[in-house]
This record gives structure tokens, C-alpha cells and sequence, in this order.
């Protein structure tokens, strides 16, 4: 089977993630539900599996944090999604002068028969990866 990649506009699934990431929303109406259950993430260096040590991830990563993530190119090639965007994270407390910008963010995101992402991996620039010490 030869699939093509096309440019799509970001579903609402993918728009509701990174608003629940952002606001580290685990409610069972967030974003997160998007994900399985037995999710398989690769972040960077880390891997995790299960939902539930997502967002235990997510909480430790960005609970000290206030970030913002933004949608700029999504690929669509069968059932996988290419999101290519931008992240700023800044510590609580901090002013805007002291934002870190993590440019270009990379995701890919498989979803399964379901619908439900089943596979999710996040990777940077390894600069910017070690200077935000992830």
C-alpha cells in the first residue's frame, strides 16, 4: 500500500491534547482521552506506557511550568498524524523575558482502529533538549 502525506488542518482531538497538556487538565472530559489506555510515549529520552504515567509525566514536567503550545503544520499519512509547532515554557513566577522556546516541536501520533492515539511520540533539537534538561 503506497499512503500519501497530505497537509490537514489539526483535528479537534489534537487541539483539545495540547489545551489539556497546557493546562494540565486530567479530567475524564480533557484532552487526554484521546490517548489509550496502554498508550505507548516516547518524550525525547523518556519512555512511558500506560495513561496514567503520561500524565504523572506530564505533571512533573510541566506542574512547575506555565506552558503554551502551538499547532503550525499537520501531516496526515494513513492513520498517523505529523504535528510540526512550537512550545514556550517559562517557571511559575517568571516573566515573559525568561520564556524558553522550544522550536521546532516535533509529535507523531498513531492512532489505532478505535480512533484513540495509541502510540505518541515528542522529540526537539537535541540544543534545545539539553538546555530545557529533557
Amino acid at each position: 500500500m503506497d499512503l500519501q502525506i497530505e497537509k490537514t488542518e489539526a483535528p479537534q482531538w489534537m487541539v483539545d491534547l495540547f489545551k489539556a497538556i497546557d493546562e494540565l487538565d486530567f479530567s475524564p472530559s480533557s484532552g487526554f482521552k484521546i490517548l489509550t489506555d496502554d498508550i505507548q510515549m516516547n518524550f525525547v529520552n523518556q519512555q512511558l506506557r500506560g495513561i496514567e504515567n503520561v500524565k504523572a509525566f506530564f505533571n512533573k514536567l510541566d506542574g512547575p511550568m506555565i506552558t503554551h503550545h502551538y499547532i503550525t503544520t499537520v501531516l496526515k499519512t494513513g492513520d498517523c498524524y505529523i504535528m510540526k509547532g512550537t512550545a514556550t515554557l517559562r517557571k511559575k513566577g517568571e516573566s515573559e523575558d525568561h520564556n524558553m522556546n522550544l522550536d521546532p516541536l516535533m509529535n507523531i501520533l498513531w492512532l489505532n482502529e478505535e480512533g484513540k492515539v495509541a502510540r505518541y511520540i515528542v522529540d526537539v533539537p537535541p540544543s534545545i533538549s539539553t538546555k530545557a534538561g529533557i
